[in-house]
This record gives structure tokens, C-alpha cells and sequence, in this order.
């Protein structure tokens, strides 16, 4: 049967393999970790994903507090609201990611194979058996270098704001308010004369007196 929108399917099965004698005990092992489930739209309890521009080429993501809250706060001065999405999926929203591919090129944005050395085809397609996906591959870069990727949340891939911040560098910060100073409860540092040299001036005054 088809998926409706917004509805997640998910299968987890294992493929694996041992000596012969242990398949029975590995199988039986797997068997209750195994699951087939849709998971409908209304059973998702979604909180709202909103991400700030920071001083022009840098991002925050910010989730709301609480399930299915509608709001955040970036208390940083220079952050302005570019773009809002959910935690789950969402009709006429799809997964973004943030990848990066070495110490210097990010991607953030719908496409999982954006750094993919090219393959005639665009996400969500695929090549063709002479030509597959190599999602493992940062194109252009070093073989170890491989691709990073973080699910930032479900965006729409229309809107404007979020396509403009595709080039940007994500931030792991809070937005938290800056704590103020309070003042130091320490002594203070200044030199004063102690008791003793007090005390000392004062028997020299009195030798001085008589």
C-alpha cells in the first residue's frame, strides 16, 4: 500500500555472518530486535526548528523547548530568523542536512550526495549500473577524506530563506543570554599598609614624642 503523506516507514532487518555452529544463537538474538512499522503523521509529536543567520555566514538550529512548541529565542545581538521547519517529517517538508567534506567545504541543505563525484543524475534519482551513487566519495578530495552528515530537521525545499544559508557554516551554540558580572566577593589586590607596619609607625612617633 501506498505511504500517506507525511507517514514514515521503517524495516529493520540483519544480514549476517558467522561460524557455522554459532547461526542459531546469533539468529535468535536478532529475531525480537527485528520490526516493520508505519508510523502515521498524527503519532508524531513535532516541535518547531527554527535556524538563525549569524554574523552573516555562520547558523545556528535552535528546537523549541518543549513538544509541539511553536517558538525560540537566539539572544545573540547579531542573529536574525532565516528559516523555521519541524523535528519530524512533515507534508511538503524534507530531511536537510549538514555535511561537510574536509576542513573547509559544507553543504547545508536536501541533497545527501551534494559532494558525490557526479553520477547523471540528481537526488533523489540515482545512476545507472555503470554509473552508481558514491555517497561515500568527498569528489575532488583526498580518498580518506569521507563526508559528514547530521540531520538538522524537515525544511521546505522552496523556501528562500533556507536555500540562501547553503554555503553557510553551522554553529553548535545555544543562543544563550550572556551571564552578567557580578561583583567579586575576593579581597581586594591593592596594597595596604597591615597592621603591623601600623603598629610600627606608631611606636616611632611615640620614641620621637619623648
Amino acid at each position: 500500500a501506498r505511504l500517506q503523506a507525511g507517514s514514515t516507514y521503517t524495516n529493520r532487518g540483519f544480514y549476517f555472518n558467522s561460524d557455522l555452529g554459532n547461526v542459531k544463537a546469533t539468529a535468535d538474538d536478532l529475531v525480537e530486535k527485528t520490526f516493520v512499522a508505519e508510523i502515521g503523521l498524527e503519532l508524531w509529536l513535532p516541535r518547531t526548528i527554527d535556524i538563525y543567520q549569524i554574523a552573516g555566514t555562520n547558523f545556528v538550529v535552535l528546537a523549541a523547548s518543549s513538544a509541539q512548541g511553536q517558538s525560540t529565542t537566539c539572544h545573540d545581538p547579531s542573529a536574525i530568523l532565516t528559516c523555521s521547519g519541524t523535528s519530524t517529517p512533515q507534508s511538503g517538508h524534507v530531511p536537510f542536512f549538514y555535511m561537510s567534506c574536509g576542513a573547509s567545504s559544507t553543504y547545508f541543505g536536501p541533497d545527501p550526495y551534494n559532494f558525490t563525484t557526479p553520477f547523471g543524475a540528481r537526488f533523489p534519482g540515482h545512476g545507472d549500473t555503470n554509473n552508481m551513487v558514491r555517497s561515500y566519495v568527498c569528489d575532488g578530495q583526498e580518498i580518506p577524506i569521507r563526508p559528514t552528515w547530521k540531520l538538522m530537521g524537515f525544511f521546505n525545499a522552496s523556501d528562500l530563506g533556507c536555500s540562501s544559508l547553503s554555503t553557510s557554516t553551522y554553529e553548535e551554540t545555544t543562543c544563550d543570554p550572556i551571564p552578567s558580572v557580578s561583583p567579586s566577593k575576593a579581597p581586594s589586590t591593592s596594597q595596604n599598609e597591615s597592621p603591623s607596619d601600623l603598629g610600627l609607625m606608631r611606636r616611632r612617633h611615640h620614641r620621637v614624642e619623648r
